[in-house]
């Protein structure tokens, strides 16, 4: 393996800064690019953001109405079972009337 016997000159060791300079200027460029990029996502989320808020308000609303919906079926429920009460006794009576009915058929033709 051959030795490094090359020194470096003051004017080598400034060219290399200069190089080295310019290179972290494109670094630093690309950096600002990138921060830019990253802003222009930030405001994205933040009309996202307003619009989820709107979505979440129209969800509110529909809830209120399923709310008031599940009120009135609660309603609706209470007076079908009293409908319901009132069939059965509505049936019962008329079964005792007829079972009546029968026995006094019965009875009479004895």
């Amino acid at each position: 393996m051959e030795l490094m016997t090359e020194s470096w000159t003051d004017e080598k060791l400034d060219g290399l800064k200069r190089e080295m300079d310019l290179r972290f200027d494109h670094v630093d460029q690309r950096f600002k690019e990138v921060d830019q990029r990253f802003k222009e996502v930030d405001r994205r989320f933040d009309e996202v953001d307003r619009r989820f808020d709107a979505i979440d308000k129209r969800f509110d609303k529909i809830d209120m109405r399923f709310e008031a919906f599940d009120l009135r079926l609660d309603a609706l429920h209470g007076r079908l079972d009293a409908m319901y009460r009132v069939m059965i006794v509505f049936a019962g009576g008329m079964f005792a009337a007829m079972a009546s009915l029968v026995a006094a058929l019965i009875t009479t033709q004895l």
